[in-house]
Protein backbone atom coordinates (compact mmCIF):
# COMPACT_ATOMS: atom_id res chain seq x y z
CA UNK A 1 0.00 0.00 0.00
CA UNK A 2 1.40 3.22 -0.93
CA UNK A 3 0.08 6.55 -1.42
CA UNK A 4 0.30 5.83 -5.33
CA UNK A 5 -1.55 2.48 -5.23
CA UNK A 6 -4.50 2.90 -2.63
CA UNK A 7 -4.33 6.98 -1.59
CA UNK A 8 -7.63 6.80 0.47
CA UNK A 9 -7.10 4.22 2.70
CA UNK A 10 -3.18 5.08 3.09
CA UNK A 11 -4.60 8.68 4.16
CA UNK A 12 -6.77 6.92 6.93
CA UNK A 13 -4.09 4.75 8.18
CA UNK A 14 -1.97 7.61 8.67
CA UNK A 15 -3.93 8.90 11.98
CA UNK A 16 -7.33 7.54 12.02
CA UNK A 17 -7.02 4.69 13.76
CA UNK A 18 -7.12 0.49 13.63
CA UNK A 19 -10.31 0.49 11.55
CA UNK A 20 -9.13 -0.29 8.03
CA UNK A 21 -6.55 -2.57 7.83
CA UNK A 22 -4.34 -5.22 9.57
CA UNK A 23 -0.41 -3.29 9.18
CA UNK A 24 2.11 -6.79 8.64
CA UNK A 25 5.25 -4.38 7.29
CA UNK A 26 6.66 -1.17 7.00
CA UNK A 27 9.28 0.01 4.59
CA UNK A 28 10.98 3.62 6.03
CA UNK A 29 14.69 5.50 4.92
CA UNK A 30 17.12 5.93 7.41
CA UNK A 31 18.91 8.77 8.02
CA UNK A 32 22.40 9.99 10.13
CA UNK A 33 21.66 9.85 13.70
CA UNK A 34 21.12 13.68 14.78
CA UNK A 35 23.18 15.18 17.90
CA UNK A 36 20.25 15.65 20.79
CA UNK A 37 20.59 18.04 24.04
CA UNK A 38 18.37 17.63 26.95
CA UNK A 39 17.32 16.30 30.02
CA UNK A 40 15.41 16.40 33.18
CA UNK A 41 15.11 19.01 35.89
CA UNK A 42 13.45 18.57 38.92
CA UNK A 43 12.58 21.07 41.79
CA UNK A 44 10.42 20.92 45.14
CA UNK A 45 6.96 22.04 44.70
CA UNK A 46 7.08 25.49 46.11
CA UNK A 47 9.34 26.04 42.74
CA UNK A 48 6.67 25.35 40.60
CA UNK A 49 4.91 29.17 39.90
CA UNK A 50 8.83 29.98 38.74
CA UNK A 51 9.06 27.00 36.62
CA UNK A 52 5.24 27.43 35.11
CA UNK A 53 6.70 30.94 33.94
CA UNK A 54 9.74 29.91 32.65
CA UNK A 55 8.34 27.40 30.84
CA UNK A 56 5.58 29.67 28.98
CA UNK A 57 8.93 32.60 28.41
CA UNK A 58 10.53 29.65 26.71
CA UNK A 59 7.50 27.63 24.71
CA UNK A 60 6.77 31.84 23.38
CA UNK A 61 10.12 32.06 21.72
CA UNK A 62 10.90 27.78 21.21
CA UNK A 63 12.43 26.80 17.82
CA UNK A 64 10.48 23.89 16.28
CA UNK A 65 13.63 21.79 17.18
CA UNK A 66 13.19 21.87 20.38
CA UNK A 67 10.59 20.03 22.57
CA UNK A 68 9.45 21.16 25.94
CA UNK A 69 6.94 19.44 28.84
CA UNK A 70 6.32 20.37 32.20
CA UNK A 71 4.87 18.20 34.93
CA UNK A 72 3.42 18.10 38.37
CA UNK A 73 4.27 14.60 39.58
CA UNK A 74 4.13 12.70 43.19
CA UNK A 75 5.89 9.70 43.80
CA UNK A 76 4.58 7.17 46.10
CA UNK A 77 5.51 8.25 50.22
CA UNK A 78 7.37 11.21 48.71
CA UNK A 79 6.47 14.98 48.62
CA UNK A 80 5.30 16.61 45.04
CA UNK A 81 7.74 18.25 42.85
CA UNK A 82 7.58 19.80 39.53
CA UNK A 83 9.08 18.49 36.31
CA UNK A 84 10.64 19.87 33.23
CA UNK A 85 11.94 17.83 30.56
CA UNK A 86 13.27 18.74 27.52
CA UNK A 87 14.85 17.79 24.17
CA UNK A 88 16.48 19.60 21.62
CA UNK A 89 17.57 18.41 17.97
CA UNK A 90 20.91 20.52 17.58
CA UNK A 91 24.20 21.38 18.34
CA UNK A 92 24.52 20.78 22.52
CA UNK A 93 26.11 24.42 22.97
CA UNK A 94 22.99 25.97 21.36
CA UNK A 95 20.47 23.72 23.19
CA UNK A 96 22.48 24.46 26.77
CA UNK A 97 21.85 28.48 25.50
CA UNK A 98 18.12 28.42 24.92
CA UNK A 99 17.35 26.21 27.78
CA UNK A 100 19.38 28.86 30.08
CA UNK A 101 16.63 30.67 32.04
CA UNK A 102 15.96 27.40 33.71
CA UNK A 103 19.50 28.19 35.68
CA UNK A 104 17.57 31.46 37.25
CA UNK A 105 15.84 28.77 39.22
CA UNK A 106 17.13 27.78 42.38
CA UNK A 107 16.68 24.87 44.48
CA UNK A 108 16.81 22.37 41.84
CA UNK A 109 16.68 18.39 43.21
CA UNK A 110 18.15 16.90 39.73
CA UNK A 111 19.71 18.33 36.70
CA UNK A 112 20.39 16.04 34.28
CA UNK A 113 20.60 17.91 31.26
CA UNK A 114 23.31 16.74 28.57
CA UNK A 115 24.13 15.04 25.14
CA UNK A 116 21.39 12.66 24.96
CA UNK A 117 22.11 9.48 21.97
CA UNK A 118 18.99 9.10 19.60
CA UNK A 119 18.33 5.74 20.87
CA UNK A 120 18.26 6.92 24.72
CA UNK A 121 15.69 10.01 23.99
CA UNK A 122 12.87 8.01 26.22
CA UNK A 123 15.27 8.12 29.31
CA UNK A 124 14.45 11.97 29.26
CA UNK A 125 10.74 11.25 31.05
CA UNK A 126 12.67 8.53 33.08
CA UNK A 127 9.64 6.33 31.82
CA UNK A 128 8.97 2.61 33.84
CA UNK A 129 10.63 0.42 31.47
CA UNK A 130 7.96 -1.96 31.81
CA UNK A 131 3.71 -0.97 31.49
CA UNK A 132 1.96 -0.95 34.62
CA UNK A 133 -1.91 0.83 35.12
CA UNK A 134 -2.45 4.17 35.48
CA UNK A 135 -5.51 6.41 34.82
CA UNK A 136 -5.07 9.45 32.65
CA UNK A 137 -7.16 12.02 30.92
CA UNK A 138 -6.25 14.39 28.09
CA UNK A 139 -7.40 17.94 26.87
CA UNK A 140 -6.74 19.80 24.12
CA UNK A 141 -6.48 23.43 25.23
CA UNK A 142 -6.79 26.67 23.14
CA UNK A 143 -4.07 28.31 24.65
CA UNK A 144 -1.43 28.59 27.84
CA UNK A 145 -1.83 32.29 29.06
CA UNK A 146 -1.07 32.96 33.03
CA UNK A 147 -4.56 32.28 34.18
CA UNK A 148 -4.76 29.21 33.06
CA UNK A 149 -1.36 28.41 33.64
CA UNK A 150 -1.96 29.97 37.24
CA UNK A 151 -5.43 27.39 37.67
CA UNK A 152 -2.72 24.24 36.39
CA UNK A 153 -0.40 25.18 39.34
CA UNK A 154 -3.13 25.91 41.90
CA UNK A 155 -5.77 22.99 41.50
CA UNK A 156 -5.04 20.20 43.32
CA UNK A 157 -7.89 18.18 42.24
CA UNK A 158 -9.43 15.14 40.28
CA UNK A 159 -9.71 15.01 36.73
CA UNK A 160 -13.20 16.25 36.34
CA UNK A 161 -12.68 19.03 38.65
CA UNK A 162 -9.97 20.32 37.08
CA UNK A 163 -11.15 20.45 33.60
CA UNK A 164 -14.23 21.98 35.20
CA UNK A 165 -11.64 24.94 36.19
CA UNK A 166 -9.83 24.95 32.60
CA UNK A 167 -14.05 24.89 31.07
CA UNK A 168 -12.49 28.04 28.80
CA UNK A 169 -9.76 26.84 27.68
CA UNK A 170 -10.88 23.23 26.83
CA UNK A 171 -10.83 22.90 22.78
CA UNK A 172 -13.17 19.87 23.20
CA UNK A 173 -11.15 17.82 21.17
CA UNK A 174 -8.61 15.19 21.82
CA UNK A 175 -5.97 13.11 19.83
CA UNK A 176 -6.89 10.18 18.67
CA UNK A 177 -4.25 8.54 20.47
CA UNK A 178 -4.78 10.13 23.72
CA UNK A 179 -8.44 8.57 24.11
CA UNK A 180 -10.05 7.26 27.26
CA UNK A 181 -12.80 5.02 28.34
CA UNK A 182 -16.14 7.47 27.54
CA UNK A 183 -15.04 9.30 24.86
CA UNK A 184 -15.60 8.64 20.66
CA UNK A 185 -13.38 8.64 17.60
CA UNK A 186 -15.96 12.02 16.67
CA UNK A 187 -13.86 13.33 19.36
CA UNK A 188 -10.87 13.37 17.67
CA UNK A 189 -11.57 14.27 14.18
CA UNK A 190 -13.37 17.89 12.45
CA UNK A 191 -16.27 16.35 11.09
CA UNK A 192 -16.05 16.28 7.65
CA UNK A 193 -12.68 14.15 8.00
CA UNK A 194 -14.27 12.10 10.32
CA UNK A 195 -17.34 11.48 7.25
CA UNK A 196 -14.61 10.89 4.89
CA UNK A 197 -13.24 8.15 7.68
CA UNK A 198 -16.71 6.51 8.05
CA UNK A 199 -17.20 6.28 3.98
CA UNK A 200 -13.81 4.95 3.79
CA UNK A 201 -14.97 2.25 6.29
CA UNK A 202 -18.26 1.14 4.86
CA UNK A 203 -16.80 1.05 1.74
CA UNK A 204 -13.82 -1.01 2.57
CA UNK A 205 -14.52 -3.06 5.43
CA UNK A 206 -18.59 -3.62 5.47
CA UNK A 207 -18.21 -6.39 7.37
CA UNK A 208 -16.14 -4.78 10.33
CA UNK A 209 -13.66 -6.98 9.87
CA UNK A 210 -10.76 -4.59 11.65
CA UNK A 211 -12.52 -3.08 14.59
CA UNK A 212 -10.12 -0.28 16.38
CA UNK A 213 -10.57 0.39 20.78
CA UNK A 214 -12.36 3.62 18.97
CA UNK A 215 -14.42 2.79 15.89
CA UNK A 216 -14.99 6.06 13.92
CA UNK A 217 -18.60 4.35 13.30
CA UNK A 218 -19.14 4.11 17.04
Amino acid sequence: MSPGSDPEPFWALRGGGGDFALVTAVEFDLYPAPTVYGGRMMWPNECTPEVFEAFLELTAQAPPELSIWVSRLRFPQAPPVVVLDAAYLGDAEEGRALLSRLDEIDGAITDRRGVVAVSDLGDITAGPGASGPSLSRVELLTGLDDLAAGILRAVSAEQKELVAELDEYVSGRKPYGFLAPGDSAATAFPERTLTRLRELKRARDPRDVFRADFPVLG
